[in-house]
């Protein structure tokens, strides 16, 4: 089987799913850190930023690791169906 070249964009592309979770990890710890700065300065919404933050993280790492599931499952079909073509053609030419 021939190797697929992946655009940057693609959701299957390793590179862009580990910069999809380095961009929820940060942005997640951005919205973290400003509603603990406005949890000091008493503002109202400071604790539903807090709260936001933390489930945007999750649901953001479930996408990102859902993602990435899907991909290792593709790699690993691939490579298993190869492996079967090899042993039904190992098969076939012992059965010769």
């Amino acid at each position: 089987m021939e190797k697929k070249q992946y655009s940057f964009f693609d959701p299957q592309n390793p590179m862009f799913l580990s910069v999809a979770r380095w961009i929820v990890i940060i942005t997640s710890g951005f919205a973290l850190l400003i509603g603990i700065i406005a949890l000091g300065n008493e503002t109202p919404n400071s604790f539903a930023l807090i709260l936001g933050s933390v489930l945007y993280y999750f649901t953001g790492m479930i996408f990102v690791n859902m993602l990435f599931n899907i991909r290792d499952i593709r790699v690993n079909t691939q490579k298993t169906n190869e492996l079967l073509e090899k042993q039904m053609h190992i098969n076939k030419n012992e059965a010769e």
